[in-house]
């Protein structure tokens, strides 16, 4: 299955440009919002899984974050995002890419803030989400912030091809708790280059520091 979804991605970040996938973001508005808003600051150490050839990177890369990992499966896209920062003049010590499945991500440290914008809502099966939970838990620091965002119950019911589950932001509330608490949650239209209206669930959660981690 693995197998089957690098190669899906990899022909996707092969074969379009970024104004040819529906995904692309001229800028992260609120994801960065949120970060400032509930994150940790400039000193926290950000993972985007699979944030591709990530303008949220690059966007807090500019605002000054020192330590930002990037998540994908698919090789071409971090190497696009590679080749952006470099030409924005990043330092390389401040940016990590690591080509992974979220659901095998195991780094040597856990993170201040995790960021996914449409990738849980790609894993359909109840033990690919149990997966992820159990990964976020891990691999969040205590108290630190998930920044969630899906396809919404009135969104697309697939993407690339690929099947989603669509979530309310209260059902997103509610698979997260106990160990995270909601404290943000909020509906948004993103515009894809094609000009077409994919609505998105967002909740912003806060781990708890008496979760088990291990």
């Amino acid at each position: 299955m693995v197998s089957r979804v690098r190669e899906v991605w990899t022909a996707v970040y092969e074969s379009k440009g970024p104004g040819q996938r529906s995904w692309t973001q001229q800028s992260p508005d609120e994801s960065v919002r949120l970060i400032e808003a509930h994150g940790a600051g400039p000193e926290g150490s950000v993972v985007d899984v699979g944030g591709g050839a990530s303008s949220l990177a690059l966007a807090l890369l500019d605002r000054g974050y020192r330590d930002v990992t990037v998540v994908d499966i698919a090789p071409p896209a971090l190497s696009e995002l590679r080749t952006a920062s470099t030409t924005r003049g990043h330092q390389t010590t401040r940016l990590t890419t690591v080509v992974n499945d979220v659901l095998e991500f195991d780094p040597p440290k856990r993170f201040a803030i995790w960021h996914d914008r449409a990738v849980f809502h790609f894993l359909v099966e109840p033990i690919q989400q149990a997966r992820y939970r159990a990964r976020l838990t891990s691999l969040l620091e205590p108290g630190g912030l998930a920044i969630i965002a899906t396809f919404s119950p009135d969104g697309p019911t697939a993407c690339s091809g690929l099947p989603v589950q669509r979530w309310s932001t209260n059902s997103l509330a509610e698979f997260f708790a106990p160990e995270f608490e909601s404290i943000e949650t909020f509906t948004s239209d993103h515009v894809t280059p094609a000009g077409s209206t994919q609505p998105f669930s967002w909740v912003a959660l806060r781990l708890s520091n008496t979760a088990i981690t291990q």
